[in-house]
């Protein structure tokens, strides 16, 4: 993540917050202090010795109250922490606009984070029995590279390893197709401020639980239809809007948690893998087909464990010097990024009777997260469901690609999946063995 951090397209995740209700200032930044106590990544920066970086301990970051929120915000995390926080009181509550560093967390660590933010003003105002803090265990973050995994444990994937090897061997053997321009010319400028623009896509309450109902008939996991949906979008804009790159390969990022129950203490911290799909257009030519070959695909990679292949393959490059190739920055190294962070806080002791964090009077009444774009991946998009309703939350340069067409390629991936499966009477496609 430092390696790939540029000041204009800086590897960060911004969150912004919505709440409704009267908040206790006072109380609010004690509690905020409190979680970044329990937190220890919410406050390091890094310091390179010997070509090697450390995490070194700095000063908890403090919330800045402002009279409106940044909407591009840096940070240098050799200088400073990896967390910054701004808040503004509006006439029905607070906003709060929450930027990390992604070396320090990824989007479940942020979740968890905030979630305890909020246990922690709630509990400075109970008066009967409190809700206790959730159990965390800061000694788990020395062993997370680990990847919890014995060296036996390692030396007996021979066939997992290749099958990863494979498909490295295939993400070098061809560059994919970029939503925006593929290269970067005297005719094209890129703004100060890129990855500032940002908008949130949702589904309704109805068509989330028509989503869910689908994935239930269909066998297929929610987030593979979601990609088959996307892809197909992004196919259908290439073909309208470019053409002649229309007929070269796609290729997802997908975000994969490498967390397992036994780390459920661990506390907040980057603990994600990357996965990447490919699907050359004429492979399939529908929606349902592109499901089916993405489940057969992310069903392998999860049997096998094939998420740990990014983080080996990362080691290997950096070990032979040959890690600069892969983040070059004159190449496409994906399409998109489709991140999916599945249901917040379903299972949350602050759950009011929407199904929306409540504490102290304050309601959680949204929460968005922005993935990064970097040059060529001109959009990433982050899917997440709170209170019932779906919502993407997309990060796009503006320089690239409009936000005209980033909100069709979204609309295209909502009709997708209302054309091409009937919500009510869908009815699986590997039951007849495999895409129509």
């Amino acid at each position: 993540m430092l390696a790939d951090d540029s000041p204009e397209f800086p590897m960060t995740i911004p969150v912004k917050l919505e709440m409704s209700g009267e908040v206790d200032r006072v109380a609010f930044e004690s509690s905020f202090n409190l979680a970044c106590a329990r937190h220890p990544f919410s406050s390091v920066r890094v310091e390179e010795r010997e070509g090697r970086f450390f995490w070194i301990a700095s000063e908890p970051p403090k919330i800045s109250w402002v009279d409106s929120l940044p909407d591009f915000v840096e940070i240098d995390l050799r200088n400073e922490t990896g967390m910054k926080v701004f808040a503004k009181r509006e006439d029905l509550g607070v906003s709060i606009f929450l930027v990390f560093h992604h070396s320090v967390t990824d989007g479940g660590g942020i979740a968890q984070f905030v979630e305890d933010w909020m246990i922690a003003y709630k509990r400075t105002g109970d008066v009967g029995e409190a809700i206790s803090m959730p159990l965390l265990k800061p000694d788990q973050l020395k062993n997370r590279g680990k990847l919890g995994m014995s060296l036996w444990q390692y030396l007996l994937r021979p066939v997992q390893e290749f099958c990863g090897a494979v498909g490295v061997a295939e993400y070098f053997s061809h560059r994919p197709v970029a939503m925006g321009p593929q290269r970067l010319d005297s005719g094209f400028s890129l703004g100060k401020k890129p990855g500032n623009r940002r908008f949130t896509f949702r589904f309704s309450a109805s068509e989330t639980k028509s989503l869910v109902s689908l994935s239930k008939q269909t066998k297929y996991p929610i987030n593979d239809l979601l990609l088959a949906a996307y892809y197909s979008a992004c196919q259908t804009w290439l073909e309208k809007n470019r053409p002649e790159d229309s007929d070269r390969h796609l290729r997802m990022m997908v975000p994969m948690n490498l967390r397992k129950e036994t780390e459920a203490t661990l506390p907040m911290c980057n603990f994600v893998s990357m996965i990447f799909l490919d699907r050359k257009p004429g492979r399939s030519k529908t929606v349902r087909s592109v499901c089916w070959y993405v489940w057969l695909e992310m069903s392998a990679i999860k049997i096998m464990r094939l998420g740990y292949t990014f983080i080996h393959m990362i080691r290997v490059l950096r070990w032979l010097g040959w890690l600069p190739t892969l983040l070059r920055r004159d190449r496409s190294i994906a399409t998109s990024l489709l991140s999916n962070m599945g249901r917040i806080y379903a299972d949350s002791k602050l759950l009011n009777s929407e199904s929306k964090i409540e504490s102290r009077g304050l309601t959680l009444e949204s929460m968005a997260f922005f993935p990064p774009v970097r040059e060529f991946l001109w959009m990433s998009a982050l899917v997440s469901t709170y209170a019932g309703q779906m919502q993407f939350s997309c990060s796009f340069c503006e320089d690239a690609i409009c936000r005209k067409d980033v909100e069709s390629i979204m609309e295209s991936l909502k009709q997708n999946l209302l054309d091409n499966f009937d919500m009510k009477k869908a009815k699986s496609s590997k039951s007849n063995g495999g895409p129509e």
